[in-house]
């Protein structure tokens, strides 16, 4: 699901000009569900970005492994950051 939505915020990836071996995978980011804790099964993080709505989700690369709505604050993070 999440990658659908991705896939319509961003397109199919062009990797045409592009090596995959100079591309490091900690400069790839994507989102993936926030784990569970004790209290709670689908605990809730407020998005980093905007502030206002609460996420299911975060980006596990970023240092903070802040939570981050899907739409469109991952992609204004990553563009800022």
């Amino acid at each position: 699901m999440i990658k659908k939505k991705l896939l319509c915020l961003f397109g199919e990836p062009n990797t045409q000009n592009v090596e995959v071996s100079n591309v490091s995978p900690a400069v790839l980011h994507y989102l993936e569900p926030n784990p569970p804790t004790a209290k709670d099964k689908s605990a809730m993080l407020r998005c980093r970005e905007c502030k206002k709505r609460k996420t299911r989700y975060l980006c596990p690369v970023c240092r903070e492994r802040p939570g981050l709505c899907v739409h469109p604050c991952f992609k204004d993070h990553h563009s800022r950051n």
